[in-house]
């Protein structure tokens, strides 16, 4: 097995949140047991919140977005997505990587179901990095 210092890039964010999301009081924030889906289960949403369920989700899985989505934005246009309830799961379909504003960025696809529409979970790279660092210290 390899060690931490050679493990970069999507994998390096995989590893150290799927070794955290063992901890009860992370996993909560993110996993809904009694939904089987992701979504933000905190008052307060964080960076760390996304890093977790960008790193551990997978194609296939559900969202459930809450009316405090901070970091869910529209496709193509970016704008931030208001008025979203539970009402309107999302199946994740896949992480890409781009440019937004001159900056990497990870952007989990997920499709919506009320309209159907494609929408992002956004993160930049360099918070992604910053909060794995910060975990796996």
């Amino acid at each position: 097995m390899r060690n931490l210092e050679e493990i970069h890039g999507i994998d390096l964010i995989r590893r150290v949140s799927r070794e955290k999301i063992k901890h009860q009081n992370i996993k909560s924030r993110v996993w809904s047991d009694d939904m089987n889906s992701w979504g933000f289960f905190h008052r307060e949403p964080n960076e760390k919140d996304v890093f977790m369920i960008i790193g551990c989700s997978n194609p296939g899985d559900l969202f459930v977005p809450r009316t405090y989505g901070p970091y869910l934005f529209s496709v193509p246009d970016c704008k931030i997505l208001e008025n979203i309830s539970d009402n309107d799961p999302h199946i994740i379909l896949e992480l890409k990587q781009f440019i937004l504003h001159d900056s990497q960025v990870f952007g989990l696809e997920m499709l919506g179901s009320n309209p159907p529409v494609i929408n992002q979970l956004l993160a930049y790279h360099k918070s992604m990095f910053k909060i794995a660092w910060e975990l796996s210290s």
